[in-house]
């Protein structure tokens, strides 16, 4: 077994990690992941909910619909999208994934990535929308998942 503090290196850290999950039986594995996973979930939702992206930029503000009036939360976007009914997890013993659902995950997908999209169906005209990342996995995500692993590990020994 290997001594932590011996360890020096992010690189030589993820490979040791990586061969410590690699070595759990398969129902360990999904059960750590799934740990993980709506860990990172319930990241993701606060900040989808604070309209901030991973790298914890402000999403570039809506634009304003002529005639009607908006106060800062109804200024906020996405906040039915980050509701457990659009914003699942789903762990194996070899992945873990955080996706959306339904028509959830087009309307994400045009905006993680800045697509041209239609506004509704009634309105046929393409509109260019801003990109606003809404999933990652941010360096505190990642030294959190870091942590998690290693705190498994070190019940088991």
């Amino acid at each position: 077994m290997h001594n932590f503090a011996e360890i020096v290196g992010a690189d030589r850290l993820e490979a040791v990690i990586d061969h410590m999950i690699r070595a759990l039986a398969p129902a360990g594995r999904k059960k750590l992941l799934n740990q993980i996973i709506r860990r990172i979930g319930a990241e993701n939702r606060k900040r989808i909910g604070k309209n901030v992206s991973p790298e914890g930029t402000a999403f570039a503000p809506r634009k304003t619909q002529r005639g009607k009036k908006r106060n800062g939360v109804k200024d906020r976007m996405f906040q039915k999208m980050k509701s457990a009914k659009w914003l699942k997890t789903k762990s194996r013993p070899d992945e873990a994934r955080l996706f959306f659902t339904g028509g959830a995950a087009n309307l994400a997908r045009v905006h993680h990535y800045g697509l041209r999209d239609k506004l509704t169906r009634r309105y046929q005209k393409r509109i260019q929308y801003t990109a606003r990342p809404l999933l990652g996995i941010p360096g505190a995500d990642r030294e959190m998942i870091e942590d998690m692993i290693l705190a498994r590990f070190a019940e088991a020994f």
